[in-house]
């Protein structure tokens, strides 16, 4: 089988055809994936809150109707009016409420954007593995159709003379592995790479697939240092922790505007009647104001609101803490990130300019070598086995490149 007719039959087989664009599919998982549209419903909802926070409660009236005097009924009634009330907070009460909940919002919009980033990130981390296991599969092939050049080799050489049947056998053994044992575990690797990038499309698992491409080398714009101080200003999950002491802030606040009374107000025209005697009754009408004001200083009361500041300043230290710890952890996975980063790309580069083709030339040295009998079987098969292996392990560096430069995107919360 030749070289050019297996990557065609593997190309087939793996259901690979149209180039996969690696940003058109970032793009329709934060369209259509379930998570993404929870988040920025919960957003969307949180946005609403502001409104309903500053607005007054509800106005109440009340009608009050008189139908007994000194005792005894009257064919109509002698005292006859509507009430109507409004509460009033203390000043600054509302606006708290209000700047309570836009903290709270503005939370939730980072949380969207944390939610986003974090399905980018996984996005294009099922995108470098399924790169991995195909590329992995056209390199089992690859390996396949220099096994079977060996075994033509080995029969040619066993028919002159000058080979043994053994390096027949080893090399028919070899691809019998490779096809049986090996090819397995490749298909195995491709199918839940594809699963999980179908998954974040929110399609089925076996939808089908293009050829994704692989990762262009670049060296990072800033350094860790640089980095690091950019994600605790930019990581939406920082941001959101921010927003969260501002919440509990505005909260405390608020707790401690608890001591201070709340105000009724309400206004009623009223309308009566007096007896005037064999001419029937006068009726009179005016208007009558009432004001009330709640006494949370009372000291069977005073205790809850107390306690209401006290916990208000608990949770504002907790939501401090946390922003602290965030920012820490933001930090810490940088600086690992970036590591793995430069790794990576220093392993692919290296393996791309110097390992790979330096392992090419020991294959055909060592092919021309068998073929004349200066090395044994053994040899001539380690060495297209190692050529195989160092391509399989760039394209696991080009993978793990991917990996770490998306998490480092999602992580500081920009895009390289």
């Amino acid at each position: 089988m030749g070289l050019l007719a297996v990557f065609l039959w593997s190309a087939s087989w793996s259901g690979a055809g149209e180039p996969l664009p690696l940003n058109a599919l970032v793009a329709e998982a934060l369209r259509v994936n379930p998570e993404a549209q929870a988040a920025r419903a919960r957003w969307e909802a949180a946005k609403e809150r502001p409104a309903q926070m500053r607005s007054l409660d509800d106005p109440e009236v009340g009608l009050m109707i008189d139908m007994v005097r000194y005792g005894r009924f009257l064919k109509e009634p002698d005292e006859r009016g509507l009430e109507f009330t409004q509460r009033f907070p203390f000043p600054g009460k509302l606006s708290l409420r209000g700047e309570a909940s836009e903290a709270e919002a503005r939370a939730a919009g980072e949380a969207y954007q944390a939610k986003a980033r974090e399905i980018a990130a996984k996005v294009k981390e099922a995108y470098w593995e399924l790169y991995f296991a195909q590329r992995s599969i056209e390199l089992h092939f690859k390996l396949l159709d220099l096994l079977h050049q060996a075994e033509r080799i080995t029969q040619v050489r066993y028919a002159t003379g000058k080979g043994m049947q053994s390096d027949v056998l080893k090399a028919q053994t070899e691809i019998t592995r490779l096809h049986h044992v090996h090819l397995l575990e490749l298909e195995q690797m491709q199918r839940s790479a594809r699963a999980m990038l179908n998954a974040l499309l929110n399609r089925t698992p076996d939808a089908p697939l293009g050829t994704p491409a692989p990762p262009t080398l670049q060296p990072l714009p800033h350094p860790s240092e640089a980095l690091q101080a950019m994600a605790k200003d930019r990581r939406p999950e920082v941001r959101a922790a921010g927003e969260e002491v501002a919440r509990r802030e505005s909260e405390r606040a608020l707790a401690e505007k608890q001591y201070y009374p709340d105000f009724t107000l309400g206004v009623s025209p009223w309308r009566t009647w007096t007896e005037m005697g064999p001419e029937g009754a006068m009726e009179r009408r005016g208007y009558g104001v009432r004001f009330m004001m709640s006494l949370p200083f009372a000291f069977w009361t005073k205790p809850k609101y107390d306690a209401g500041v006290r916990e208000a300043e608990a949770m504002l230290r907790e939501a401090q803490r946390m922003r602290e710890a965030m920012r820490v952890e933001t930090a810490a996975m940088v600086a690992d990130l970036y590591a793995k980063h430069e790794r990576a790309r220093g392993q692919a580069e290296r393996l791309e300019r110097a390992v790979i083709p330096q392992a090419q030339l020991t294959v055909e040295a060592t092919r021309r070598s068998y073929e004349v009998g200066r090395v044994d079987f053994l040899s001539y098969l380690e060495s297209q086995k190692m050529y195989v292996d160092q391509e399989v392990e760039h394209a696991r560096a080009l993978m793990e490149y991917g990996k770490a430069r998306a998490q480092l995107e999602r992580v500081v919360g920009v895009e390289f």
